[in-house]
């Protein structure tokens, strides 16, 4: 949310970072349908007119403080509720589509790795480097590797243990049929 604000030297995060963090709490969450201040302190934030035109209410055996608190409790139980009903479609939604995977010691692979160098564009350098050989399977969702030739490149370490999220197979190129070495189309006698 901070990136939307800060100036194009990123100079001025700190200042903005209290109107941020306000309309962060203040904002109504879409898996709660409450804002984070509502759920901790019970009641919607003072805003500017708020503070020109206080309203102090006596709260000594207030019955509307009672009602108020209960209120809280009931909307934190609504909050708890959406939030494993959203957590609930979530998954349901992931498991639709995903696919495990596994792989097996010898196996060939690319290996993703987030790349920022000053100067560069992130977008036009290579996110996946390899291939990468699995030396070892640690469990159902991590495995060891280690790069197919040495490189002088400081990200290829020589064994990396990595998420399964960071992998993909890698298919050697197929070889395309040289230039040289095919016919020339037949034109059956005309030009």
């Amino acid at each position: 949310m901070l990136s939307h604000y800060i100036s194009a030297d990123h100079t001025n995060w700190d200042s903005l970072l209290p109107f941020v963090t306000f309309a962060y709490n203040t904002a109504v969450q879409s898996t709660t349908h409450f804002s984070p201040f509502r759920l901790v302190y019970g009641r919607e934030p003072s805003s500017t007119l708020d503070t020109i035109f206080p309203c102090i209410p006596n709260v000594a055996d207030n019955p509307v403080l009672a009602e108020a608190t209960s209120r809280t409790e009931e909307c934190r139980q609504m909050a708890r509720n959406r939030t494993f009903d959203t957590q609930a479609a979530s998954k349901s939604r992931y498991d639709e589509t995903h696919h495990s995977v596994s792989y097996e010691p010898g196996d060939l692979v690319w290996l993703w790795t987030p790349v920022r160098t000053v100067g560069h564009s992130e977008k036009l350098t290579a996110r996946y480097l390899g291939p990468y050989t699995i030396t070892r399977r640690l469990s159902s969702v991590s495995y060891v590797v280690q790069p197919l030739e040495l490189s002088r490149d400081r990200r290829r370490r020589s064994t990396e243990t990595v998420h399964v999220s960071r992998l993909k197979p890698y298919f050697p190129p197929s070889p395309s049929p040289s230039v040289a070495k095919m016919a020339p189309p037949s034109t059956g006698g005309k030009l």
